[in-house]
């Protein structure tokens, strides 16, 4: 994995040469489809299994290169990708899209994969919510039934499990996605050049 980045390529033709990322989750059941020590995958206690919620997802971080220069802009990645699949069949049906360069087209893409991570962080806010929950029961009195206070109860493996892997998970995503602003700000000050023109330089902000 590369971290996000910009290259400036000078020549008779200049280009571009960008790294970005989005994250994408996969379900996993308990039915062993994952390695249980795979760093990307967070563990939910069993107790939210009856909540409705899966015992394991996994987040992919899917990476992104793209060579842009004047009038030519060019994808690779290795995993499919539906943000950069639906730019592309948008400008497919809206040809008028590509009159306004291809550096407004990368800017589809860009903001595309911006949006494709509010559900992931969605997934992740009620994922917070859940442990929050979690943690407050454990943390409650034990009564014993009885209505006299006994003990605190002590956070099961499990949870511990899952506070774990969702603060490595966290980790990830802001090593992946920190850069990606000063990418974003290296292009709007490539405003004005062969490769990225004025007027399609604030959408970069």
């Amino acid at each position: 994995d590369q971290r996000a980045k910009l290259e400036e390529y000078s020549g008779t033709k200049p280009y571009l040469f960008i790294v970005t990322h989005n994250f994408v989750t996969m379900p996993v059941l308990p039915d062993g489809l994952m390695d249980s020590q795979d760093e990307s995958s967070i563990h939910l206690p069993r107790h939210m299994l009856a909540r409705g919620h899966n015992t394991t997802f996994a987040l992919q971080v899917l990476e992104m290169h793209a060579f842009l220069g004047q009038g030519v802009l060019v994808t690779i990645h290795a995993e499919p990708n539906g943000a950069i699949d639906g730019v592309f069949q948008r400008v497919r049906h809206e040809p008028s899209l590509m009159l306004r360069g291809s550096d407004f087209v990368y800017y589809l893409i860009a903001d595309a994969l911006c949006d494709s991570n509010f559900p992931v962080l969605e997934q992740l806010s009620n994922l917070l919510d859940d442990l929050e929950g979690a943690i407050l029961q454990t943390n409650s009195p034990d009564t014993g039934g009885k209505g006299v206070l006994t003990r605190r109860r002590a956070p099961d493996d499990e949870l511990k499990l899952s506070i774990y892997s969702l603060r490595k998970t966290l980790v990830r995503m802001r090593r992946a996605i920190s850069p990606q602003r000063d990418v974003m700000g290296a292009l709007f000050r490539h405003g004005g050049s062969p490769c990225i023109a004025e007027r399609t330089a604030p959408y970069f902000r």
